[in-house]
């Protein structure tokens, strides 16, 4: 636990997070050694900069760190990669999948289904990673209720204008 608590304090101290990794190092001694390495989630608006901050994380801790691919019922785009950039499935596989609650978090934006599959979080896990969230606040909010033990950061632009830029 240690191990991973000062991990972490590096990560965020390379982000320049630096008044959330005390508060990360805080819920880290709070947990089980159960539950080690647990997933991190960085939730936030469109456009503040989660994906920055998850290049930034795997650039300083290749080896620390593995994105969930998330699940999704929408056709796949020019370009994309299944496994990679999400996992393709029908709609109505994926609507089964939620039935059975094989998913910590799930979402229909613009009429297809997201979601991260708990045996994605799982594989990460069990791997000796901590597991990489992107998700928004409602994902967050399914999160908290999944039973899932993460630690969420809300990342958010240092002004509006940022935000609008």
């Amino acid at each position: 636990m240690d191990k991973l608590k000062a991990r972490l304090s590096e990560a965020c101290k390379a982000l320049n997070l630096r008044s959330d990794a005390e508060k990360i190092s805080r819920s880290l001694a709070d947990a089980s050694d159960a539950i080690f390495p647990p997933a991190l989630v960085l939730a936030g608006a469109n456009g503040v900069g989660k994906a920055t901050l998850i290049g930034r994380l795997f650039e300083s801790f290749p080896d620390d760190f593995s994105l969930a691919v998330s699940h999704t019922s929408r056709p796949r785009a020019e370009g994309e990669v299944h496994g990679t950039s999400f996992n393709f499935v029908g709609r109505e596989e994926m609507e089964a999948a939620v039935r059975d609650g094989r998913f910590v978090e799930v979402a229909e934006v613009d009429g297809e289904l997201y979601g991260t599959a708990a045996s994605a979080v799982s594989a990460i896990r069990s791997a000796g990673k901590i597991c990489l969230l992107h998700i928004d606040l409602a994902g967050m909010e399914q999160l908290r209720s999944s039973g899932l033990e993460c630690l969420s950061v809300w990342v958010s632009p240092p002004n509006s204008q940022a935000l609008a830029a």
